[in-house]
């Protein structure tokens, strides 16, 4: 089943692959504008109460975009592993540079994959 931001343990999943010092980075204070907290905060500003602006497109083509400047992705732990909010608020992890250990955990969570 895919993970979405919005529910309760979105984040404790992430910890399950990225491990218990991940903790640390998810407050915006830590971690910035690639921290879980910024993506769940702007995705609620932009779709929550848009519920039209998530379906409007093709899901699998369409990352969260906050701003031209924003990152485009929350880090994982030493910035390596990157997660794609899709515009429903699906978590998925991008296997571009990620260790395969982390793809097969992320699979067996509930995380979906991609390569780019």
């Amino acid at each position: 089943m895919p993970v979405y931001i919005y529910e309760e343990d979105a984040f404790e999943k992430m910890v399950q692959i990225e491990g218990e010092d991940y903790r640390r980075c998810k407050s915006k204070e830590a971690f910035g504008k690639n921290s879980f907290d910024y993506y769940l905060e702007k995705w609620g500003e932009i779709y929550e109460h848009n519920p039209e602006l998530r379906n409007s497109l093709p899901l699998e083509s369409i990352a969260l975009h906050i701003s031209v400047s924003a990152p485009k992705n929350i880090l994982g732990l030493w910035g390596w592993n990157r997660y794609v909010v899709l515009n429903n608020g699906e978590i998925t992890l991008q296997q571009y540079q990620c260790p395969q250990e982390y793809v097969k955990k992320a699979k067996n969570i509930g995380f979906r994959t991609f390569k780019e």
